[in-house]
Order: structure tokens, then C-alpha cells, then sequence
């Protein structure tokens, strides 16, 4: 969960940190650095309360797989990256087959946040993207991101609506933009219908094909 750490004996790993309240439907993206081997980010959203609160920081952890006799320390802890974003996060391999691209939504805007992790690390300052649907931006809010497994399709499940989840009124939908996995641009919308309901626009996923098959679910 970002975390609750985990080494290959099943065991926490070394200096924990505590956690914060309880938070849903949190995110976890895991990728192995692009320059050592022996080290791994962990990317994960973190929020404090279900209602009144549906925005979520960006943050990191890295682990050293080589260190407290190969079982692995956190070597860099709960670091915040940006604040103010949807649940939905995701990473997408770079064309170059090396880098990796980090990929968020600043909650109720149009905007799309794109790092990139080099071997130098995870630069800090994303590229910003204006894109997405929303009739109401100040109510667009993402519950899944996915690419296509070719890398060259994003596709969102999303919802356009008020924060108290039982009004009713937060019907959902589907973008799928092309991504360019060279430069990390969002281009060439299509958007599509999505469920009736705020729970069934929260996952979504790819035919293995890359041809764009959208599956929701609650769960």
C-alpha cells in the first residue's frame, strides 16, 4: 500500500515509517530503476478521508534491494512529488526501451502530469499536457489510467461529478488518447459512454491485442 513494505520472506522491511489515517482505493506502481538494479521506486496516492476529501498526493518511496543482507531497506521514504491529483496513476516503458514514464491527473483541471525516470532518477518537474473531456473541468476526476501494452494508447476511466458519492449525479466515461512514448504527449481523443455510477468507472484494462477494450468494474 506504499507503505507496508514487504521483503522475499514475507517479512516488513526495515525502518517502517508510520502510515497515515486509512485511505481508499489507493494506488501502488512499483518499477525498477532505470540506471541500478538493485533499486526501486515505489509510486503510490495517498489520501486522509473517503468524503470531502478527492484529492490525493503523489508520492514515492525507494527501495535498496541489496542492503540488510539482501533482503532490502527503504533507503528514501513517503517523498511527496505533487499534491492535488486523482487516484488514478500509471507508467508507461519510454520508446527508447530504458526510461519510464510517470504519468498523473491534477484533480479537477484538464491537465496531465508526465515525469520522466532516467537514469539520472525521477525528474521532479513533469511535462504538462492540456487534455481530457470534461464539460465541467472543476468536476473531472480520474479513477483509473491505463496504457495499451505497445505503449502508444492511454486510456482513463472517469467521472464527472459532485465529491458526495451517493447524489446520484456522477455518471462516468472513457478518453483513450494516443500517446507518443518518445516525447510523453497526449494527443487525439476519443471518448466514449461509461457506466451510469461513480463505483463502475474505477478500473479499466487493454485486449492483449492493444485494440481498445474497456472493462469496468466495482471491484
Amino acid at each position: 500500500d506504499g507503505y507496508k513494505v514487504y521483503n522475499k520472506n514475507h517479512q516488513l522491511m526495515t525502518d517502517p515509517f508510520p502510515e497515515p489515517p486509512a485511505s481508499l482505493r489507493r494506488r501502488v506502481l512499483v518499477v525498477k530503476h532505470p540506471a541500478n538494479a538493485n533499486l526501486y521506486f515505489i509510486f503510490y496516492t495517498s489520501g486522509h478521508t473517503w468524503f470531502g476529501n478527492r484529492e490525493w498526493d503523489l508520492r514515492y518511496t525507494v527501495v535498496d534491494i541489496s542492503q540488510d543482507a539482501g533482503k532490502g531497506r527503504l533507503i528514501l521514504k513517503d517523498q511527496l512529488i505533487t499534491d492535488n491529483v486523482s487516484n488514478g496513476i500509471t507508467l508507461v516503458k519510454h520508446g527508447n526501451n530504458n526510461d519510464v514514464w510517470l504519468i498523473a491527473h491534477k484533480v479537477r483541471t484538464k491537465q496531465f502530469l508526465v515525469f520522466s525516470i532516467t537514469n539520472s532518477g525521477l525528474n521532479m518537474s513533469p511535462a504538462i499536457h492540456v487534455a481530457g473531456q470534461a464539460n465541467r473541468p472543476d468536476r473531472y476526476k480520474i479513477g483509473d489510467m491505463k496504457p495499451s501494452h505497445d505503449g502508444t494508447m492511454l486510456g482513463i476511466a472517469a467521472v464527472e461529478g459532485d465529491d458526495i458519492l451517493f447524489l446520484g449525479d456522477s455518471p462516468g466515461f472513457v478518453e483513450v488518447f494516443d500517446f507518443n512514448n518518445n516525447t510523453g504527449a497526449l494527443t487525439n481523443r476519443s471518448l466514449g459512454k461509461g457506466p451510469d455510477s461513480y463505483f463502475g468507472s474505477w478500473y479499466l484494462g487493454y485486449r492483449p491485442t492493444s485494440e481498445v477494450c474497456i472493462e469496468f468494474s466495482p471491484d
